[in-house]
């Protein structure tokens, strides 16, 4: 079951500022703290390598990434279209982000 809507984290960005990019860490601290999605550290594997990086994960397993337009290899920011990316598990960039292990 999903527990937020897209208006609901289009919102908490323009609160926060709405350039997100550099902050992932500070808005998936956001997101966890307002709407309740589980902050996770690890990295995403982008087109020339890996890179560092905080998302949101929804109790349904989806993968909530407010600041994903940073990424070449989903697209980068269409002007127009929510920067924010929501992916399910089994969706093929799904697998690009990686979990950090203590």
């Amino acid at each position: 079951m999903t527990v937020y809507s897209l208006t609901q984290l289009e919102e908490l960005l323009e609160r926060h500022g709405g350039n997100v990019e550099a902050n992932c860490e500070l808005v998936s601290v956001a997101i966890e703290s307002e709407l309740g999605l589980e902050q996770v550290h690890g990295v995403f594997c982008d087109l020339d390598g890996e890179v560092e990086h905080y998302w949101n994960l929804a109790e349904d397993g989806q993968i909530v990434d407010a600041t994903g337009a940073q990424f070449e290899a989903l697209g980068g920011h269409v002007p127009g279209c929510s920067p924010i990316f929501q992916l399910c598990p089994g969706e093929p960039d799904f697998l690009r982000y990686r979990i950090a292990l203590s």
